[in-house]
């Protein structure tokens, strides 16, 4: 299966919030495809980055699209129609 991740979805696998686990068994899932857009991404290192301590927030940030990433969720810059359908 392809999906298509937004940043709620991704952001509710990060936090183990509702639907979360969902997320996570569907991305464990070795034969789907994950895509997530870069403005998606950009709101989970935005997301990450204010919930952070002023310390180390953004080293949070990195870490949470990094952990994104290591999921196997693909970057996409495009918008055409092979992403969204």
């Amino acid at each position: 299966m392809i999906l298509v991740l937004d940043a709620c979805a991704m952001i509710a696998y990060l936090r183990d919030e509702a639907g979360g686990d969902v997320v996570g068994d569907l991305l464990a899932d070795a034969e789907n495809r994950s895509y997530a857009h870069a403005v998606n991404l950009c709101e989970v290192y935005y997301d990450a980055l204010r919930r952070g301590a002023a310390t180390d927030s953004t080293r949070l940030a990195d870490d949470a699209v990094a952990s994104i990433e290591h999921a196997g969720v693909e970057m996409r810059e495009d918008l055409d129609g092979d992403l969204w359908r």
